[in-house]
């Protein structure tokens, strides 16, 4: 008998069975049962799942016969994967194409088979759900149909359980790179963050004299210096915070608070920075506001947006803070005289890693107003902006009152 031809897109059909990860896997009962299904439709005493590999066809389910594999140049099987119906051989005595095959003088003594194509959505053959006897059969159309939505069935799993097993590879590599993170995060905050603090504190006390008068000369870099370790702990810190956000571990602690006094107190720790840039803070509005909200957050949104008005906002100009209440909602807003948020970053103002809101002024990760609006989020409220190139921009946020 002569070995049934490659179909032309073997190279991708094997790729595909392969891909699948089933061959030479245990037993499992969806495939059990689909032939047990199909030997009691077709009243044959062999019904098989069978997929045909490179040089064989190997049986993921069988039911009356021992052999797990047989060589794919006998197999019915190469044959019936040629074409999209079912292959029906009444006697293969009587068939051209099967008459000679040492499967029929041999067990398991093949006189009926049909086998019915394991389809792939995009058309690829893997193997059949087939049935045997020893003896002819003439099918009825009942049956071939039958047989071939068992065929539909075996697909089915096919992809259920491959599904599954993508789903699990998921899960395991989710983990795996969260135990990564957890590790570097610790990493970050104890070898560098821990340190980088102790140097801060070290070089406040020396340019603030405190260990003696410091030469003007090494003042200026050791001022540079603790400029930019300072810096470098706040990146280090939204690092920090994003990855606790994302994780779900950043810790809130709401309890009543005036909103106005944390306010005061977010314009009075910022103003050595507004006097080095020569810029004013001034606060307006409503006063007496009470809301639930962690006092340590809350600052933290505000000093970043008011040092983002500093920050593209010219010399000489005002950062106006404004309060407002309306409907159980207190509204805080930051205005400043800036450049503008350009039209190309505005839709992605609040996303991770969107640098600076006018042209050349992006510093730090670009991570700060990401982490402000979840901070918002956290609180129940909302965050918003409008702005206006060369005119400035305004950012506000809503928190419910008390």
């Amino acid at each position: 008998m002569p070995a049934a031809p490659l179909p032309k897109n073997e190279a991708q059909r094997l790729a595909r069975l392969r891909a699948y990860r089933i061959l030479d896997t245990p037993p499992e009962d969806a495939f059990d049962r689909i032939v047990r299904i199909a030997a009691n439709v077709l009243d044959t005493p062999i019904a098989l799942v069978s997929l045909v590999d490179q040089g064989r066809q190997w049986f993921k389910a069988k039911i009356g016969l021992d052999a797990r594999e047989t060589p794919r140049d006998l197999a019915f099987c190469a044959h019936a994967i040629l074409s999209d119906e079912v292959l029906v051989v009444p006697d293969a005595t009587q068939h051209a194409t099967f008459a000679d095959n040492p499967l029929i003088n041999c067990a398991p003594n093949i006189r009926f088979y049909a086998g019915a194509p394991l389809t792939t959505h995009d058309g690829l053959k893997l193997g059949t759900v087939c049935v045997i006897d020893d003896k002819p059969h003439a099918p009825s159309p009942r049956q071939i149909a039958l047989l071939r939505d068992l065929s539909a069935l075996a697909m089915d799993e096919l992809e259920l359980r491959a599904a599954g097993k993508l789903a699990l590879e998921e899960v395991e590599e989710r983990k795996r790179i969260d135990a990564f993170k957890t590790a570097f995060i610790s990493t970050i905050n104890h070898e560098i963050r821990t340190p980088l603090t102790s140097i801060i504190g070290g070089l406040e006390l020396v340019n603030g004299g405190m260990l003696g008068e410091v030469p003007p000369h090494m003042g200026e870099v050791l001022t540079i210096a603790e400029r930019n370790a300072a810096l470098l702990l706040r990146l280090i810190n939204e690092l920090l915070d994003t990855a606790a956000l994302e994780a779900g571990q950043m810790e809130f602690n709401p309890r009543p608070m005036d909103l106005t006094a944390m306010i005061e107190e977010s314009m009075e720790n910022l103003r050595s920075y507004c006097r080095e840039k020569r810029i004013t803070v001034s606060r307006e509005g409503a006063s007496g506001i009470t809301v639930n909200g962690d006092k340590a957050r809350l600052t933290q949104v505000l000093n970043n947006l008011i040092s983002n008005g500093v920050k593209f906002s010219p010399p000489g100009s005002d950062i106006r803070i404004g309060v407002t209440t309306e409907g159980g909602r207190a509204t805080v807003s930051v205005s400043d005289t800036g450049g503008g948020i350009p039209e190309s970053i505005r839709p992605r103002i609040f996303g991770k890693f969107v640098q600076g809101h006018a042209a050349g002024k992006g510093e730090g990760t670009g991570l700060g107003l990401s982490i402000v609006k979840a901070i918002v989020e956290r609180h129940g409220g909302e965050i918003g902006f409008e702005t206006e190139t060369g005119s400035g921009t305004r950012f506000h946020f809503t928190l419910p009152t008390l």
